[in-house]
């Protein structure tokens, strides 16, 4: 069993938001693996330069949770992610990402998309 305690903090304007969260996570110790306790950061900014578009940046850095001899699995992972989020309407919401791990601990590059729909609540 794993167990995290976390802080997270935000600034909200009218062009711009900040945003900054702090994890400790508290590794189980599974049979098969050597693991640790671990920390984990992550910071962004996002600007929203239309009514319906924001642009974002994001900087994340996470301690291994791997005890290894092999810097790969030993070193932290820093990845820095950009993204631009559209707003069609109140009820659909688009999200395109691209995230480069600037450190040899993760995935090289990664393009991700994400559709969201938000349900309208029933009024009875």
């Amino acid at each position: 069993t794993d167990f995290g305690i976390g802080l997270a903090a935000s600034r909200i304007g009218e062009r711009f938001g900040g945003y900054f969260n702090i994890n400790y996570q508290f590794i189980g110790k599974p049979e098969s693996l050597d693991t640790k306790d671990y920390l984990s950061v992550m910071a962004a900014f996002d600007w929203r330069f239309r009514n319906t578009a924001v642009a974002v940046v994001q900087y994340e850095v996470q301690q291994s949770y791997l005890e290894s001899q092999l810097p790969i699995l030993a070193n932290p992972a820093h990845q820095l992610v950009l993204g631009l989020r559209w707003r069609r309407s109140d009820r659909f919401q688009f999200e395109w990402r691209i995230a480069e791990d600037i450190s040899e601990a993760g995935p090289d590059i990664t393009v991700a998309f994400e559709w969201t729909i938000h349900w309208a609540a029933s009024k009875t």
